[in-house]
């Protein structure tokens, strides 16, 4: 199929001036030698047929025109304005009058053309003047032999042209592909004899097969494994993908010259596919890369990504006339996992870049695309076409531009044997990619390398640091990265992020260097901007570019800096951080057994005696320490261990804080806690508002205490960094979101004269600063309590959903005596109960307590955690796990209709739930041995199996701290895939007890 004919299948009329239209010189022609002019022919409404000189003729259909109107077709070029630059005639210039002329209905125009004009290879094209008398092209004008048809709307000059430059972008592609993807074979190209890359003329069209697997018949319907990119000649339809182990890159340029004011553009996404099939269920230590990737050893990777820029000709974006950029856009798409361990797909945005080209919602993403079961067919295919229109309002006839693109596509899989992965921007028809729409512009060849686009840091900030604005800073202090297994572009992330304030654009500067590696040795030193549009919170993905090379050498580290920030944001306190690059040269260590990680505190576990107890919660910092909150009831207690489990002596006094909340003898007690991006942390719980006896005591009230990084109180949060009084209850959990709101869940206690301990769930939400955010909840009060149903609904867990929703489980109170239920409660982000949830919002299970954990994965859907007691002589407890739907609905896939409860031994519940990277659930709680009860953890499959290669082999692990009572109550996941379990360690008085788990 020619390009005309690929454009108008695939990208309408309107492309037809990228077929042609490219710079030069002009000229005009005249009526020489054509002849007296036609005699005029009176049309009217039923239409007619008009003769011209030379061939020319008009036919206009009935009800094209309304009244009878004399149409003359003259071979002139009497009033024409000069043929924009790039343009030579292919033959002679017609007047069809009167000017001004328009019509209901499209007539039907042919002119001669001259085809000895034009040479071989390229393209000729109708131009036509508008009512300013500017050129513009005629969309859809088909040449013949030696004549020209096309379809208009309204009379005006029609000049046949061709161009005299070439209209071909600045094109690179690049290949790197295995089959051992550590030494990688790459290909760029093309490159003269002196080496040097040159431009690429014509269409292009690289495929590179590596064998047969018919297992990628199901991607494409062609069993070969395939990289591939293609570009038409003038690089208004392209793509880019990739199969098995390979990566496939395509870059382009396209200079743009205005025809006419205000031009239009688009780029149109019309495929993106990511695809996975694994038929291997056993995955061998061989399998697992280094790094981080070890404990999770999903060896199937795949993504997509897409990047668009508008430019002026020196490297500055271009902008509309309010400032922003026309077009500043990226796209990125991650599918990984392994058969029955798909991760959720990772939509991330690129921090370099102003908006993303596509969300999450874009995409339909299927971990079980046959629905059998057995998860062992993943895809991730875009669901529409993604059109950016260009706001091109403020250009100017004359004016140029260029538009920069990138297409990569990169698979990687190291399962082999039975399985197929692709990674694809195109469709698998091979016809669709990225699709280029515009008229009033024409395309101008680019000769040369466009330069790199300046940096673009948000305006300076006058009036100093606004809070509102945010805080930006890396996600963590230390990342850890494997060497690039493709030499050049293996793109790694690290994030930046924006918390507790979205007021504004803002900027922040992230440089790449120092450290032990060397810059082009080891990786690209990197100077960018990372930029955040007013409101917007979503974390930055800035890839730092590591580089391949032979030899075993030690691990390198890279510092990594953010600086300058812009638009009144403020740096947080992970303003640096260390990432290391893993040697893939040395010898492969096989990832240590599942058991206590030795190098943590004493063997394994760390302790604090005299000091918490039960009842506790625990948190993870960014830079791996441990916080461990509550266990008295006299004070807030909080304690902090280094990531090695060392106490850190500098929090607090010797590493312990404690904190009067102020209600004298009436108790208080610390109950959940959570860190915000900032490093500071958030602690609540209850304390109770003094009065003086005999008068009764006052119901509790949430409380909130938020400390600096070295354990003191934040003074400007609250009273003195202390908040109370204005929420009755008990606040057992707590929140961050993004914007730095403080989300508390807990409940409400009511007077009963049964012993049946009324409660409901109850919901607050607090600003920044501590006070009540009066936007949230019933009436403006800033909270909301639930009565679910029964006697007792005693709210233990929270989490946030990414649109700002809130959900809620929880469970009977203990000293309620009505029957065992769970009670979850999903709300609006104002407070409002979100129908779609359950019954009206509301969700109660009965007979079980599986409130005591809850988490969401990353697909919605949420796993419960906590027991089911057994009716046995005595009753015995066993471990409870449940898993619902995004709509509260048993996941049938999971377990026994939902639900998978686990007896490892006479008595045991769990009390905490958390998410491995790669799907499986662990689940910790206390095994009841008599007389001394210690730490279970527990790890299932996706599926709710039992994990058996955890542990000993049957799932699960036993940690005794002292020999007396040891419960277990938190769990978290660190990003190396260590698990880190807390709760109470008892030797002969309570105290904190903290162990470390390798996956």
């Amino acid at each position: 199929m020619n390009d005309l004919l690929r454009v108008l299948r695939y990208m309408g009329v309107s492309l037809c001036l990228a077929l042609a239209a490219c710079g030069g010189g002009g000229g005009e022609a005249d009526s020489a030698g054509g002849g007296a002019p036609a005699a005029g022919t009176v049309v009217g409404a039923a239409g007619g047929t008009v003769a011209g000189p030379n061939g020319a003729s008009l036919v206009i259909p009935p009800g094209a025109l309304a009244a009878n109107t004399t149409i003359r077709i003259e071979q002139t070029s009497a009033g024409a304005p000069a043929l924009p630059g790039g343009f030579v005639v292919s033959g002679p210039m017609f007047a069809f009058t009167p000017h001004g002329t328009t019509f209901a209905a499209p007539v039907t125009m042919t002119l001669p053309f001259d085809p000895t004009l034009v040479p071989a290879g390229v393209t000729p094209e109708l131009l036509k003047t508008n009512a300013a008398n500017e050129w513009q092209p005629v969309p859809g004008a088909v040449f013949g032999a030696n004549s020209v048809t096309a379809q208009l709307s309204s009379f005006s000059l029609l000049q046949p042209v061709q161009t005299i430059e070439r209209e071909d972008p600045n094109r690179r592609w690049f290949f790197s592909h295995g089959p051992d993807p550590d030494f990688p074979i790459v290909e760029e190209g093309p490159r003269n004899a002196q080496g040097e890359l040159v431009d690429l003329g014509g269409e292009i069209h690289e495929i590179r097969n590596f064998g047969s697997n018919p297992i990628f018949n199901v991607f494409d319907g062609d069993d070969t494994t395939t990289l591939e990119v293609f570009s038409s000649a003038n690089g208004v339809t392209f793509w880019a993908s990739a199969e098995d182990v390979g990566l496939a890159q395509l870059r382009q340029s396209q200079k743009f010259e205005a025809l006419t004011d205000r031009p239009t553009l688009r780029f149109v996404v019309t495929a993106g596919l990511l695809e996975a099939m694994d038929f291997n269920n056993a995955v061998l230590p061989s399998e697992c890369p280094r790094g981080p990737d070890v404990a999770v050893c999903a060896p199937m990777n795949a993504h997509i990504r897409y990047e668009a820029q508008a430019l002026t000709l020196l490297g500055e974006l271009l902008r509309k006339a309010d400032g922003e950029p026309v077009l500043d856009t990226a796209g990125y798409a991650r599918l990984a996992g392994r058969q029955a361990g798909w991760q959720d797909l990772s939509i991330e945005r690129l921090g370099t870049h102003t908006t993303m080209a596509w969300q999450r919602s874009d995409f339909l993403f299927l971990k079980d695309v046959e629905g059998t079961g057995a998860e062992n067919h993943a895809r991730a295919k875009l669901t529409r076409n993604l059109v950016f229109n260009l706001d091109l309002s403020s250009l100017r006839k004359g004016a140029e531009f260029r538009v920069t693109s990138l297409l990569f596509a990169y698979a990687d899989n190291r399962r082999r044997r039975e399985s197929a992965l692709g990674a694809f921007v195109r469709d698998p028809a091979k016809s669709d990619g990225i699709a280029v729409e515009f008229t009033g512009l024409r395309l101008v060849g680019e000769t040369q390398e466009p330069p790199a686009p300046l940096p673009r840091p948000a305006a300076t900030c006058t009036t100093g640091p606004d809070p509102a604005a945010g805080v930006l800073q890396f996600s963590t202090p230390a990342y850890s990265l494997v060497e690039a297994q493709f030499a050049g572009l293996s793109s790694q992330g690290v994030m930046v992020t924006r918390s507790q304030g979205s007021k504004g654009a803002v900027s922040v500067n992230v440089t790449a260097s120092g450290g032990t590696a060397t810059a082009g040795v080891h990786y690209k030193p990197l100077v960018t901007t990372v930029h955040f549009a007013d409101g917007d919170t979503e974390r930055r993905l800035v890839e730092v570019e590591l580089l391949q090379n032979a030899g075993i050498e030690a691990d390198k580290t890279v510092n990594l800096v953010l600086s300058a920030p812009g638009g009144c944001a403020s740096l947080g306190a992970v303003s640096n951080a260390v990432l290391t690059i893993l040697d893939d040269d040395q010898p492969q260590p096989l990832p240590p057994p599942s058991g206590l990680d030795t190098s943590f505190g004493n063997a394994g576990k760390a302790t604090l005696e005299g000091f918490g107890g039960d009842r506790s919660a625990m948190a993870l910092q960014a830079d791996g320490k441990i916080v461990m909150v509550g266990g008295t009831f006299v004070d807030f207690v909080l304690a902090r261990f280094n990531a090695d489990g060392s106490l850190d002596t500098g929090f607090g006094i010797d590493g312990k804080v404690t904190t009067d909340m102020g209600s004298g003898l009436r108790g208080e007690e610390a109950l959940a806690v959570a860190i915000q991006a900032d490093g500071k942390m958030v602690v609540v719980g209850y304390t109770a508002i003094p009065n003086t006896p005999p008068a009764p005591a006052l119901p509790p009230t949430f409380a909130i205490a938020r400390y600096n990084g070295d354990g003191s109180l934040d003074t400007s949060f609250g009273m003195g960094g202390r908040v109370s009084g204005n929420v009755n209850g008990l606040a057992r959990a707590v929140a961050i979101q993004p914007d730095g709101k403080i989300v508390l869940a807990g409940d409400v206690s009511f007077p009963s004269t049964n012993n049946l301990n009324f409660s409901d769930f109850t919901v607050a939400r607090f600003n920044a600063n501590g006070s009540l955010d009066l936007a949230f909840g019933t009436s403006g009060t800033g909270q909301v309590a639930t009565d679910i149903g029964g006697a007792s609904n005693t709210g233990s867990n929270l989490v946030l959903q990414p649109n700002g929703a809130i959900v809620v489980s929880g469970h009977t109170a203990a000293s309620s005596v009505e029957p065992d239920h769970t009670d979850i409660v999903r709300y609006n982000a104002n407070g409002t109960l979100d129908p779609s949830f359950g019954s009206g919002g509301k969700l109660t299970l009965a007979g079980v307590l599986a409130g005591e954990g809850l988490v969401r994965q990353g697909d919605g859907r949420f796993v419960l955690a906590g027991n089911v007691t057994v009716a046995t002589v005595p009753a015995t407890a066993r471990f409870l796990l449940m898993r619902l739907n995004v709509d509260g609905s048993p996941d049938a896939g999971f377990g026994n209709a939902g639900r998978v409860d686990t007896a490892f031994t006479d008595n045991a519940g769990a009390r905490a739930v958390a998410l491995q990277g790669d799907g499986k659930i662990v689940a910790v709680g206390t095994r009841a041995f008599s007389p001394n009860p210690n730490f279970i953890v527990a790890r299932y499959n996706a599926d709710g199996s039992l994990d058996t290669g955890f542990g000993g082999g049957d799932g699960n692990l036993s940690i005794d701290f002292f020999g007396f009572d040891d419960i277990g109550e938190n769990v978290l996941v660190q990003l190396d895939g260590k698990i880190v379990v807390g709760g109470q360690a008892r030797n002969n008085v309570d105290g904190y007890g903290v162990a470390r788990i390798n996956p």
